[in-house]
């Protein structure tokens, strides 16, 4: 007796989640370059999205290892359906959720996020229809702000449940330190997870500013 084949389709698996930066400067400084390379390291490549900026400004390998960089905004983009991106938005009255995964395909961040006074520079997106989340009411770079989001997404942990370090003091040597006013998360050994870029970028600012 022949056996009946099954002709149920084998589900398909889910593209992982995709994370855009709308670039509200014309170029891309050394900081951010830090920054995106340090976001690629730990999520992966072909998951983070440059858009609202020439290719042309973007270096290699960074262009390369990017899911797209688009000199179109977002809200311009044909593959982004406005109704599945999620704008991360630190004026937003619902968190981030392990479940907004489901919903949406591109969480959308607006800027350079690690400015000190923070700036609102979420704002020129916040009209343009997005639903939008928040990670709570401390200020992060950039980079950690999608690394939170990418363990909430991606690796379903709640805000709360994510070791966090608060205005870390980074130290150099024995005369050498600087106060970071960002939340980090937090290292099993208690230090911030940082660009190593970035690390090098200020302990270089503080050495330049002893030399004047």
């Amino acid at each position: 007796m022949a056996t009946a084949l099954s002709t149920a389709a084998a589900p398909t698996e889910r593209r992982p989640f995709l994370y855009a930066i709308e670039h509200m400067e014309p170029e891309v400084s050394p900081w951010s370059l830090g920054e995106y390379h340090h976001i690629i390291e730990q999520i992966g490549e072909k998951r983070l999205i440059l858009s609202h900026i020439a290719p042309a400004v973007v270096p290699e390998p960074l262009r390369s290892q990017c899911y797209e960089v688009a000199d179109v905004p977002i809200s311009e983009h044909p593959s982004f359906p406005k109704s599945r991106v999620l704008l991360l938005d630190p004026k937003a009255t619902q968190p981030l959720e392990p479940s907004d995964g489901a919903d949406f395909d591109v969480l959308l961040f607006g800027g350079i996020l690690g400015d000190d006074p923070p700036r609102d520079r979420t704002a020129e997106l916040r009209d343009q229809g997005f639903a939008t989340r928040h990670l709570g009411p401390v200020q992060m770079t950039t980079d950690t702000a999608i690394l939170v989001s990418d363990r909430v997404l991606s690796g379903q942990q709640r805000l709360d449940d994510i070791p966090y370090v608060d205005n870390p003091d980074i130290v150099f040597n024995a005369h050498e330190s600087v106060n970071m006013p960002f939340r980090y998360i937090r290292n099993p050994d208690g230090t911030p997870l940082m660009s190593k870029t970035v690390h090098h970028l200020i302990h270089k600012s503080l050495e330049e500013e002893f030399d004047v």
